[in-house]
């Protein structure tokens, strides 16, 4: 599967679950809904990007970033963010990351423990 043109697989399922419902979120606030990194580029080593290290070792893809950085989205993030974790529920983690800079995203890992 490819989605704006990062390839997604070796996702365990709740992520793939997941991304639907970010992308009916994001819809929601009229922003577009862009993943910028699954387990395709560097991340930390127990990075649950993935799933090699740390509490899971079975080598699955736990983590989504997407694209927030957008000039007109006028102070949205933390809303966004808000009513994406909302969504999700607490088995989700919804950070936003490098806010303020061109790499700003927002991480949403699948983390039920």
């Amino acid at each position: 599967m490819i989605k704006h043109g990062v390839r997604l697989k070796g996702l365990v399922s709740q992520m793939a679950i997941a991304d639907r419902i970010v992308s009916d979120v994001f819809r929601s606030y009229s922003i577009p809904c862009a993943i910028t990194s699954a387990n395709d580029s560097k991340h930390s080593d127990i990075s649950l990007h993935y799933g090699k290290e740390g509490k899971y070792t079975d080598g699955l893809c736990r983590a989504l970033d997407y694209r927030t950085h957008y000039e007109w989205i006028n102070g949205q993030e933390k809303e966004l963010a808000d009513a994406v974790q909302k969504a999700l529920g607490p088995e989700f983690d919804v950070v936003l990351e490098a806010v303020g800079t061109p790499n700003e995203h927002m991480h949403v890992e699948y983390d039920p423990d």
